[in-house]
């Protein structure tokens, strides 16, 4: 793990969810562009900072994020294969929401 892995990170998943929210309607698709915007923000702020990369909250931020980039993955292929996609949107956004609490707490 390196300095650049969370701004990397931010950036991968802001990405999938701008792919999420034109994928999707309504509401779910608001929040993913919410979600985007939010991610993305976060990412300019982490290639601002220099930021402990070895400290216990960046790599929760980091395996968080990692986690939620898959989640958003499962949400592409669902949306693709599936009737179920809906619940797979919500559970990718849902631990975005999480992950992006754990970015923010880092670069705090």
């Amino acid at each position: 793990m390196d300095s650049h892995d969370l701004a990397e990170l931010l950036t991968g998943l802001a990405s999938r969810f701008n792919n999420l929210m034109i994928a999707t309607t309504g509401e779910t698709s608001r929040q993913c562009g919410d979600l985007q915007d939010k991610l993305a923000g976060q990412a300019m702020a982490a290639i601002a900072c220099d930021l402990d990369h070895a400290a216990s909250a960046y790599a929760d931020a980091v395996a968080a994020l990692r986690g939620a980039s898959q989640a958003a993955d499962d949400a592409e292929k669902a949306l693709a294969a599936s009737g179920k996609s809906i619940e797979f949107v919500a559970k990718a956004i849902q631990l975005a929401s999480r992950a992006s609490v754990l970015a923010a707490s880092v670069l705090a």
